[in-house]
């Protein structure tokens, strides 16, 4: 992890009934850590690939900026 790294958490309406193993290969620039559904209140970090991101899902990434920060 870099000191540019940044962490997000979103609800992605275009991930709902994707599985994370999908999810995963869908962020060119960052990578989904982890999801917590709408009825859970505790975060599910590196679910299975087979996970099924359901309505609501709150989606945790790391982004890694493509372009160095200047100095």
């Amino acid at each position: 992890m870099d000191a540019d790294d940044e962490f997000y958490a979103k609800v992605w309406p275009e991930l709902e009934g994707r599985a994370f193993g999908e999810a995963l290969l869908m962020f060119p620039d960052a990578v989904p850590l982890g999801v917590r559904s709408a009825s859970e209140e505790r975060m599910m970090l590196n679910p299975p690939d087979e996970y099924v991101l359901q309505k609501g899902a709150l989606l945790r990434t790391i982004l890694h900026p493509s372009e160095p920060a200047s100095s």
